[in-house]
């Protein structure tokens, strides 16, 4: 069970206000009109751009929910007009990408690997409204292969760098564990006419979210919208398993913070039960220590006058010292 002050620490890794209120324009969830509306008081218009042009892969979805809206869109002309023209250069090179990594994984795949096509790309095509929605600028995919080492080496030559090919889950030492399960329950997934797997829609919502808990990818918030289409598309995921995942994977801490946050700041149906599960979950010191540096490493690179707090939390762990004075933290050794 995690204590106040570790989560208000922990609350370093999560969007700003000001991110939240355009995740909720963005989102189109019902109260895009007023939160742009609260947006605009508490920023001015020079403020508003420069939000926009930190957080442009939401401008696409902010495009989408304008166009949507009832109302006939709450946006003031002008930015409309500029936001418009982001979503169609979006839109033009989201179709070169597919197109890219429609071709990559068909190397793959005709070169004898078993290939799982990984989160933004899976989730750019059964997930979001339109794909060109969800920002992709790397195909991430992890394979298996059912080919001898030379024959192997060869695709990865030919692949070469238009590809992050993994052959583990997790890139993160401490999140890493039996990836048989995950293929064992992945789903058939037809990726550009190729015959590819992807991972069930539980599995797929445990590796958006901690991989993004360990990364500074984070800070771009695809894996809110990742996680928020996630939800949209499979309203009955296996909590239960997600929480199993969790557990084992040890990334309890991480998805209880960032699941509290879809349901408190997005109204995401994030059920009681899932959370309690996910807050029961017993927090490993190693784990603890490790999302404090995060958190800590994430303050004083956007907020340092949140660093007090996080410090305050992880008072007496001796890792985040060896941490903070340099040695880094990679997880346990």
């Amino acid at each position: 069970m995690m204590n106040r002050r570790l989560v208000a620490a922990l609350s370093a890794l999560l969007p700003t206000a000001e991110q939240t209120l355009l995740l909720r324009a963005s989102l189109a969830n019902g109260d895009g009109a007023a939160a742009w509306s609260r947006l605009q008081r508490r920023l001015d218009a020079e403020d508003l751009v420069r939000l926009l042009a930190a957080n442009r892969r939401l401008v696409p979805l902010l495009y989408y929910a304008d166009a949507r809206a009832e109302d006939g869109g709450w946006l003031p002309a002008e930015l409309r007009r500029r936001v418009t023209a982001v979503a169609l250069r979006e839109e033009r090179r989201s179709a070169a990408f597919r197109r890219g990594a429609y071709e990559v994984v068909g190397l793959l795949v005709d070169g004898g690997w078993d290939v799982l096509v990984l989160r933004g790309a899976a989730l750019a095509e059964l997930a979001y409204p339109e794909p060109y929605l969800r920002h992709c600028h790397d195909l991430d995919v992890m394979v298996r292969a059912t080919i001898d080492a030379s024959t192997a080496r060869d695709v990865e030559e030919r692949v070469g760098n238009r590809a992050s090919v993994h052959k583990t889950a997790f890139c993160h030492a401490r999140a890493q564990g039996d990836d048989a399960p995950l293929w064992a329950r992945s789903h058939a997934f037809a990726f550009g006419g190729h015959e590819t797997r992807v991972m069930a829609p539980a599995d797929l919502f445990v590796h958006v979210c901690g991989h993004a808990f360990f990364s500074q990818g984070r800070d771009a918030l695809t894996w809110v919208t990742d996680a928020w289409f996630t939800l949209a598309a499979w309203p009955d995921l296996d909590w239960d398993g997600i929480a199993a995942a969790a557990d084992e994977r040890h990334l309890g801490v991480a998805l209880a913070i960032q699941l509290t946050y879809l349901r408190r700041e997005l109204h995401a149906p994030v059920p009681d039960s899932a959370l309690d599960g996910l807050r029961r979950l017993k927090t490993d010191p190693v784990d603890r220590d490790i999302a404090l540096a995060l958190a800590w490493s994430a303050a004083r690179r956007r907020a340092p006058s949140r660093t007090k707090a996080v410090l305050s939390a992880g008072a007496g762990a001796p890792s985040l010292v060896r941490w903070r004075l340099g040695e880094g933290l990679a997880g346990p050794r």
